[in-house]
């Protein structure tokens, strides 16, 4: 799309969204400091105790601008019979003028909302296979129309609903595939790598999946990334975040000291683990936000120490409480000033007073906090380069560890082989010989491609959206995706094998209802 597809916006550049992203939370903070009667009513609740705790809904107004333009589209052409606009429809319209304004006041356009594009190159011939998969086909639509070098290769209507084996309880699903697997290598039907193992919830069913494979001695590599702050090097950020937010409650204090994803100094070894033991017999449990507990505990017991004339147990106190001290000051420099580039430096202050030299951190926390550093370097070049903006962001370091909070960081494994585990979606259209497909639940597999999600049920059947959210099936499609395969060998030999429970560890389900139900196999 971004190299073939163009519009012409003569002057004026695509908006990034992390620019996008800085005027929602610039929007925000403006939105608090408003009258009452000119905030917003529906989107953000007007309340001041609402409206100036908004952030949480940063993601969720950020997401919907792109959207904005088709929104009004609609609804202008539905002028007629659409009715009188309520509260939440005029929010969106002002929404949507204010983001129109910021654009083009910076010379900028949204790819979303462009009515003019065209495809530049007229003389390549391209076939595009299932387009049903794009979440943004109906974006789309026209100019493969009017377009007649470009071929659509649709999904076949003739693929029945495949079968599902539905179980009693997870435990079991999990055990019988992967006796299943093992059955297929040892009947020499396929080796390990040949097998491929598709899980929608895989955040949740990660850990099950190791254990299993571990306890049945069957190589794996599991192919999905997790969050940059999470059980890795980059959770760091979200400890320093913690211990600042909490106002160095003990846990945070706990949490970030006995972190061991990054090398500290051999110099703070004993310091740390004594500040934690010290911290525990204190009671330092939570933190009044009039006062540190920390040092109003030192100060106790330093106090009753001297009573007794303890020099030995003062002095450990004392060097304890410098130490404190000096991790508050370095966490606290994060959130001195309110900057990205402060940020950076931050960091670099804190990783050279605690940590031991580069060549001494693993591969692995290298290559995190290379990501996070990269993350944040994009967002200080946004800063710097839309600084006429004059955008207000109230809590840099929150923006940061949000952004870091939605990527992904997926090692690479080229030395590991074995049987290949993904998310659900991304092996469908994959080459193995076998492919297994669980947790197959109505929630799971159900995709939502709809437009303007943020409507109701109502509202969209006023704008007439239901006949397009028809034309949008991807469930069906991803599932018959899968299921193609074992459509095309017709053998009795299930190349792609889909099945569900009823007890999950993610609590009760229902196999999807693009199953053939009347099918199902009930194994306990």
């Amino acid at each position: 799309k971004g190299k073939y597809l163009h519009a012409e916006e003569s002057g004026k550049s695509s908006v990034p969204s992390i620019l996008r992203n800085f005027f929602v939370q610039d929007l925000i903070y403006k939105n608090a400091n408003l009258d009452k009667s000119q905030r917003f009513q529906v989107i953000i609740n007007p309340e001041d105790s609402y409206a100036r705790e908004a952030a949480s809904f940063a993601d969720w107004i950020s997401k919907n601008l792109p959207s904005l333009h088709f929104w009004k589209k609609r609804l202008d052409q539905s002028a007629e019979t659409y009715g009188q606009l309520d509260a939440e429809d005029q929010d969106y319209e002002k929404l949507y003028q204010l983001y129109k304004d910021f654009l083009d006041k910076n010379k900028l356009f949204e790819p979303a909302w462009l009515d003019n594009l065209e495809l530049g190159d007229k003389n390549t011939n391209f076939i595009l296979f299932y387009p049903e998969l794009l979440e943004d086909f109906g974006d789309y639509k026209e100019i493969f129309k009017k377009n007649d070098n470009i071929t659509l290769c649709t999904m076949p209507d003739d693929i029945p609903n495949p079968e599902v084996y539905f179980f009693k309880d997870s435990r079991s699903e999990l055990r019988q595939t992967i006796l299943r697997i093992i059955q297929l290598v040892k009947e020499d039907k396929a080796d390990w790598s040949e097998i491929a193992l598709s899980i929608p919830d895989i955040e949740t069913y990660r850990p099950y999946i190791e254990r299993e494979f571990k306890l049945y001695q069957v190589p794996f590599v599991i192919k999905a990334g997790l969050s940059l702050t999470k059980n890795n090097a980059g959770q760091i950020f979200r400890e320093i975040n913690n211990c600042h937010k909490e106002n160095f409650t003990f846990d945070s204090v706990r949490s970030l000291l006995l972190d061991e994803n990054l090398p500290w100094k051999s110099e703070f070894e004993e310091k740390r683990k004594n500040l934690i033991r010290v911290g525990n017999e204190m009671r330092c449990i939570c933190s009044p936000e009039e006062k540190d507990i920390w040092l109003s505990a030192f100060a106790k017991k330093i106090a009753v120490l001297n009573k007794q004339e303890n020099t030995e147990e003062i002095a450990l106190y004392e060097e304890l409480k410098k130490f404190y001290q000096e991790v508050k000051a370095l966490v606290e420099g994060f959130f001195t000033d309110k900057s990205f580039k402060s940020i950076k430096k931050a960091w670099f202050d804190f990783r050279r007073y605690f940590f031991t030299e580069e060549d001494t951190f693993s591969d692995e926390a290298n290559a995190i906090l290379g990501r996070c550093l990269s993350e944040l370097n994009e967002i200080i070049r946004v800063e710097e380069e839309f600084q006429a903006a004059e955008l207000h962001i109230s809590d840099p370091f929150s923006f940061f560890l949000n952004e870091l909070d939605k990527k992904k960081y997926s090692p690479q494994q080229n030395d590991k082989t074995g049987v290949s585990v993904f998310p659900y979606k991304l092996s469908g259209p994959a080459c193995f010989k076998y492919q297994f497909v669980i947790d197959t639940s109505q929630k799971n597999l159900e995709i939502p491609y709809k437009r303007l999600t943020f409507l109701n049920a109502k509202k969209r059947a006023r704008l007439h959206l239901i006949d397009d959210d028809k034309e949008l099936r991807a469930s069906e499609v991803f599932i018959k995706l899968y299921a193609k395969k074992s459509y095309e060998q017709n053998t009795d030999d299930d190349f792609v094998t889909f099945s569900a429970a009823e007890e999950t560890f993610a609590g009760f389900a229902i196999p999807h209802s693009n199953f053939s139900l009347q099918k199902i196999l009930f194994q306990i």
